[in-house]
């Protein structure tokens, strides 16, 4: 059993960039990937055979449909993202994403100052 799945017995699926280094956020893997010079993510899903689990991966893979549910501020993260190329900022909220998308222009991130 993957040992990511060992220490962690409620997560169900997570990200590895080709680095592999493990996120439970896709958002965040994708983030990382960028900085690499492979920038592919692998989708791994408790108990897929593709991971030699093979207990129920099926199952959970359709149960999860592959992609776990988005709430509705990693729904505009996304959105952001296809409609600009690039995640936006973890900071801005979700009424700065919203009005980012409909009026296309891009959000700028303040630089942290506090030291």
């Amino acid at each position: 059993m993957d040992q990511i799945f060992k220490d962690n017995p409620k997560v169900d699926i997570y990200y590895k960039t080709s680095d592999d280094t493990p996120f439970f956020s896709k958002n965040a893997a994708q983030n990382h990937a960028k900085t690499l010079e492979q920038k592919n993510l692998e989708t791994i899903v408790r108990g897929s055979v593709k991971n030699s689990e093979g207990e129920k991966g099926a199952e959970v893979a359709k149960a999860l449909n592959d992609e776990p549910k988005l709430t509705p501020k990693q729904q505009l993260q996304a959105d952001y993202e296809k409609k600009f190329g690039e995640v936006p900022a973890e900071e801005f909220t979700k009424a700065e994403l919203s009005e980012a998308i409909e009026k296309g222009e891009k959000l700028v991130a303040k630089p942290n100052t506090d030291q």
